[in-house]
């Protein structure tokens, strides 16, 4: 797996070469291989530029993912606060939020129970 992740880096290099401005879907995807990679504070930078750079029906995912990646980096603070955004995008998933191993600990807040 570890030889796939580092020829999508590669990729996504020389595809970053041909532009001259800042595509949005090449920092997503650069999020995901970070993710991948077990490698969520790395991902977090991404998706947070990524989620600057997108129009507002992009910004529910990007903003539950980035909840997901700070609750699996421990700071329940910002992944709440990226949850709650999500939420207010439209965001309202409720099996995934049950069942998502990144907020496990999140879940068990009080934050979370109110």
């Amino acid at each position: 797996m570890q030889v796939n992740l580092k020829k999508a880096g590669i990729l996504l290099n020389k595809a970053e070469v041909i532009y001259p401005y800042q595509v949005p879907e090449i920092t997503d995807l650069r999020g995901r291989l970070n993710m991948l990679a077990n490698k969520p504070k790395e991902a977090i930078g991404f998706y947070e530029n990524y989620s600057n750079l997108v129009s507002n029906d992009k910004h529910m995912i990007s903003a539950y993912t980035l909840a997901r990646l700070y609750a699996k980096t421990g700071n329940n603070n910002k992944a709440m606060q990226w949850l709650e955004t999500a939420i207010g995008y439209g965001f309202n998933y409720t099996y995934v939020l049950q069942n998502d191993g990144y907020m496990l600990n999140l879940r068990k807040t009080a934050k979370w129970q109110k």
